[in-house]
Formats: structure tokens, sequence, C-alpha cells
């Protein structure tokens, strides 16, 4: 005899119950095979499976941290920052990648207004940054302009994410950008 599985991935986008509707299978399958495995007899085969219903409970916000942005999964994030010599007051391109396991359509730009050491040492423009969106990464531009010299680098950056399997929030922290403010 032979086993068929089927398996289809499903992320929910949303809390509350979801209801997955039957699966219908349709198929020529083998009844009778040869010694080489090929098909001597085949019938029609259909069959259904049953709905399945699934509550999915939202994001607790509870110890939720403040760098907490929609971010559901496992992630990793990198920083890069052009140019890496500059003057006080000169826009500064900060480059956040977000990589991971996990519903990237969920991300939302980190505030780094809100990241305590950047904020000491940059304005962070009031425009939302640019955002790109690939199938394993989304990167998040932000201009960035130096408040005082002597900056030696742009410090490491954090984005909180909850991680599903653990039921807990994680904080994912970027490698800091060696730079110099004149």
């Amino acid at each position: 005899y032979f086993t068929y599985q089927l398996q289809k991935q499903f992320r929910p986008i949303r809390a509350g119950v979801q209801t997955i509707t039957p699966a219908l299978v349709k198929a020529t399958l083998p009844t009778q095979v040869d010694a080489q495995g090929r098909a001597l007899r085949t019938e029609k085969f259909v069959s259904s499976s049953a709905p399945l219903t699934l509550d999915i409970r939202p994001v607790p916000s509870a110890g939720q941290p403040a760098s907490f942005s929609g971010a559901i999964g496992r992630f990793q994030v990198e920083v890069d920052a052009n140019p890496k010599i500059l003057r006080v007051g000169d826009p500064l391109s900060v480059t956040l990648t977000v990589r991971g396991e996990g519903l990237l359509e969920t991300v939302h730009p980190p505030a780094l207004e809100q990241q305590e050491r950047l904020a000491q040492d940059f304005k962070v423009q009031a425009d939302p940054p640019a955002v790109k969106t690939d199938s394993d990464a989304k990167t998040y531009t932000y201009t960035l302009r130096p408040r005082h010299t002597g900056i030696r680098e742009v410090p490491p950056i954090e984005m909180a994410y909850f991680d599903p399997d653990s039921q807990r929030f994680q904080i994912a922290r970027s490698a800091s950008v060696p730079l110099r403010v004149d």
C-alpha cells in the first residue's frame, strides 16, 4: 500500500477564531503495481478533510518592550550607515534590515527616536523611513543627523519580537557601525 500526506502551512495574520475549510483531494491512484513500481491498475479517488477551527491568541500586551513593532517569529537585525565620515548636522543614511522566520507583513519600522543611546547622539528625521520588502527581509532606510563631534559609532539598534514558540518577547540587537563625526 501507499501512504500519501499533503501538507499546507498557514500563518495567521489576526487574532480570533479562524476556521480552515475542508480540503478536497481528487486523484487517480495505483491499486496494483508491477515489480518496478509501475501502475498496472488505477482507481479514481476523492476525499475530504474535516474543517479545522483554531483560536488564535493575540500577542500579549503585558511585558511588551518599547522596541516591539509587530514582529512575530524569530528575527535578527543588521544595520549599516553611509557615509562613515561626516560632520555635525550632515545627513546620515542608516539602513536597518530585518531577517528571520515569521511574518514580515506584521513588522513595522522600529521607532529609532526611542532608542536612548541613538537619540543622545543623533537627530532622527521625522519623515517615515523608506521601506523595501523582499521575500526574506524587510529593509528600512532612515535619515539621521549627528548632534555633536566625537561620535565614533552608530550604537547597536534593538528590535523586540514575540517568539510564539517560547511565548515570550525577545530582543534582537544589531552590531554597532563605526563612523567618525568631525
